[in-house]
């Protein structure tokens, strides 16, 4: 199981330094995984953070990482409190029957 936050940018400016008009962030965060994606492209968060800051968006670097982290890690126990209380209501209804 894991989950994801994706953020899209508008590029037309060209003020991040990919070829393209939208770029495309991600995060997935899983249980023995933590990845990020450009474009759909693997790449470590260091690249994620150096073409954020070169575009000037030091303060938005230190958020979006932030943001990522925090949203992320609430979303996966999210989904593991949900996998528990089905679990366990599944059991309680074995053992009820």
């Amino acid at each position: 199981m894991a989950a994801y936050v994706e953020i899209i940018f508008d590029n037309s400016d060209g003020r991040l330094s990919v070829d393209a008009d939208e770029v495309v962030l991600r995060r997935t965060v899983g249980h023995k995984k933590d990845e990020f994606f450009l474009n759909r492209k693997r790449v470590q968060k260091s690249e994620v953070q150096s073409l954020l800051e070169s575009a000037g968006t030091h303060s938005l670097t230190h958020l979006l990482t932030h943001l990522l982290t925090h949203l992320l890690a609430h979303l996966y126990q999210v989904f593991l409190n949900q996998i528990r209380t089905t679990l366990f209501n599944k059991e309680r209804s074995l053992i009820y029957v």
